[in-house]
């Protein structure tokens, strides 16, 4: 009987430290309450999805957004080197170059926040809120009123992105796998 109330002690640590959701407390409550005396003890690592390494719904969400902004901001390129075909900025070639390896950067951070690298979360925001100066620079409407919006877009998706890599189930996430060094 004690086993059950030790079981139920660990899964309320585990809610309360954000590290699974009500509804998987509530589940595995549940079945704690439900199992007979007998059996094993229930509460195991390796089945709450948090803690065997399972991605949050809100990094699952994050990661979408960032790869719907990555697709943007390669077709926003592809949009300003045609622009510089017609002669409103440099050689197509060099905007292309500088597209690939802007896109490129990014995959590579939004595949390693996706891995679990917690620096690369906290890189990604750092290089964020330094471009955020710079956004203006790009945000020429008279010229190319299109591609500003499109960078506009880009930038409030990287923003709710960042939001939701910086929720607590996500932190919490973060600091487990950083723990784990997986």
């Amino acid at each position: 009987m004690s086993d059950k109330y030790d079981d139920l002690e660990k899964l309320a640590d585990l809610k309360n430290k954000g590290i699974i959701t009500e509804e998987e407390f509530n589940l595995k409550k549940s079945q704690i309450l439900n199992q007979d005396d007998n059996k094993q003890s229930i509460v195991r690592t390796n089945e709450l999805p948090h803690v065997h390494g399972i991605r949050p719904k809100e990094v699952e969400t994050a990661l979408k957004i960032l790869y719907i902004s990555l697709g943007i901001g390669f077709l926003a390129g592809i949009i300003k080197a045609s622009s510089a075909a017609q002669g409103l900025l440099a050689s197509p070639a060099l905007v292309m170059f500088f597209v690939f390896c802007i896109v490129g950067m990014q995959w590579l951070f939004i595949s390693w926040i996706g891995k679990g690298r917690n620096w690369a979360r906290i890189t990604f925001l750092v290089v964020f809120i330094i471009g955020i100066p710079f956004l203006p620079v790009f945000l020429n409407f008279d010229k190319d009123p299109f591609s500003a919006l499109i960078s506009i877009g880009q930038t409030v998706l990287q923003i709710i992105a960042l939001i939701f890599l910086f929720q607590k189930p996500s932190s919490n996430w973060f600091m487990e796998m950083k723990r784990r060094k997986i």
